[in-house]
């Protein structure tokens, strides 16, 4: 955000971000009170705006957002020298949302969005849709289906697909003969582990697929808000694997007892259990490695495990939205995937 705010000449944050201190930087300035302003949110969230009084403005948006942290701002010098400077601030105001989202910061801005980041509550989204948690996770492919037969919220433009296309056709190079395969384990994923994956998209969570491969080498990765949720990855001898978080007690039942985990690892040769390093859904977080793709596909025909990865994924869900990660979520992975039916 920093580099993009310098390159498109912003200023330095202000912050806090108080009106009376804006003004004063912007009488400073001798420029103008008319022009644009990036506003910082805490969890790292960004709202670009245009107006003809910047620090009237950005009382407006206090009185709303308690979370604003910081502003910058850019006088426009031609636009304080009109009657009616609304149409070229506009104007400006969309190209800068543009350039915005081709970089890929985190926006809340809703016109000239590619994607929104969404407000809602995940009880609100449910509430929207006339069901509930409970009812979810007891049949998730059923309310999926029936609540998201409306397609994504995540509309694909054209002029912002070149990047993602990039990385997508990378993903697909690596995946080789197994790229149908992986496909369809992340869809499996999404469909009866993720809640409205085609409405929660983007909000809280989101699938990379970086262009580098990671010292830990994810060739993708599906987080949910902070965290790993499903992780694809790639040895040097380019042999795949994966890690999925899932909930210990659905996983082994409530004593999480060692009896349990032998009988799973039993029935799973080769995979691997560990402590989920973070916790952010609760104290019975595990994660499932599977060394090998074929044991990623039995994992995934397993309904016990895949009931575990479900109520891992809704506590973490409820636990946060996605933040600064967002600006790693690839939609053209996402859609191959949703709408791949092979």
């Amino acid at each position: 955000m920093a580099k993009w705010s310098e390159d498109h000449g912003f200023s330095e944050p202000l912050e806090p971000a108080l009106p009376q201190k804006v003004q004063r930087f912007l009488d400073d300035l001798n420029e103008g009170n008319t022009g644009y302003y990036l506003l910082e949110f805490d969890n790292g969230d960004c709202y670009l705006g245009q107006s003809k009084s910047i620090a009237d403005r950005l009382k407006g948006h206090r009185v709303n957002r308690s979370d604003i942290r910081s502003i910058r701002v850019k006088p426009d010098s031609v636009a304080r020298t009109l009657t009616d400077p609304l149409r070229h601030l506009l104007e400006n105001e969309a190209t800068l949302i543009n350039s915005i989202q081709l970089a890929r910061l985190p926006a809340r801005n809703k016109a000239q969005m590619t994607y929104i980041s969404e407000q809602r509550s995940l009880d609100e989204i449910f509430k929207d849709c006339e069901t509930t948690v409970a009812d979810w996770l007891s049949r998730p492919a059923q309310v999926n289906r029936t609540f998201d037969a409306d397609g994504r919220t995540v509309p694909l433009e054209p002029s912002q697909r070149a990047p993602w296309e990039t990385s997508y056709e990378l993903w697909c190079e690596r995946t080789g003969d197994d790229a149908d395969t992986v496909r369809s384990l992340y869809r499996t994923y999404m469909e009866l582990c993720l809640p409205l994956p085609r409405r929660t998209e983007y909000a809280y969570w989101v699938l990379s697929a970086p262009e580098k491969i990671p010292y830990f080498r994810s060739i993708s990765n599906l987080t949910i808000g902070f965290t790993e949720a499903f992780r694809l990855m790639m040895d040097t001898d380019g042999s795949l694997s994966g890690m999925v978080q899932v909930n210990g007690v659905e996983l082994l039942g409530e004593e999480m007892s060692d009896t349990a985990l032998v009988r799973f690892m039993r029935q799973h040769p080769g995979v691997s259990v560990t402590e989920a390093p973070y916790q952010a859904s609760g104290p019975f977080n595990l994660l499932v490695w599977a060394p090998n793709l074929q044991s990623l596909v039995d994992l995934f025909q397993d309904a016990t495990f895949l009931r575990s990865a479900a109520t891992a994924a809704i506590h973490l869900m409820r636990a946060s939205r996605a933040g600064n990660i967002r600006t790693a979520h690839n939609p053209i992975l996402v859609d191959a995937i949703l709408s791949d039916q092979s």
